[in-house]
């Protein structure tokens, strides 16, 4: 969030331009032989002219504080709509870590369902050894399936 004293600056800032009377906005131009500079001053030595800027009119001080607190609401309801989009992405990002830890888990589960499995494979009996091959290869399956990247 943005701090008060700046905003304050800010805000006091734009109320002293509109205030602004139209001489001190004045632009110079000096001519100095070949050379021609523009300045906010007078010039010191050559050729000086004033050049006529339309500043439009004087603004209101009471228009000026209106177009401050109008400014000021627009601010704030930018900041409340950056802060509930920022809310937002921050839930759509928990939502995912959550799920992709979920998915970790369970593949590290299936690697382990597997892995047991041929191990189940490698000590069986001749008679369960065709029953133990059968899980061993739907556990490594459903890993695949589950965990393939």
């Amino acid at each position: 969030m943005h701090h008060p004293l700046l905003l304050l600056a800010f805000f006091s800032f734009t109320f002293s331009l509109l205030t602004f009377s139209p001489p001190a906005l004045a632009i110079y131009k000096c001519e100095s032989g070949d050379r021609i500079v523009y300045s906010d001053t007078p010039c010191r030595s050559g050729k000086t002219t004033t050049l006529d800027i339309d500043a439009g009119p004087i603004g209101d001080p009471e228009t000026a504080q209106q177009r401050i607190e109008q400014d000021k609401r627009e601010l704030q309801r930018l900041e409340s709509a950056r802060q509930k989009e920022q809310a937002a992405d921050e839930r759509i990002y928990r939502q995912r870590q959550k799920a992709q830890v979920s998915k970790r888990k369970k593949c590290d589960n299936l690697a382990l369902r597997r892995k047991w499995a041929e191990e189940d494979v490698a000590s069986a009996h001749p008679k369960s050894a065709e029953r133990a091959r059968r899980t061993a290869k739907r556990a490594a399956e459903k890993h695949e399936l589950e965990c393939a990247t």
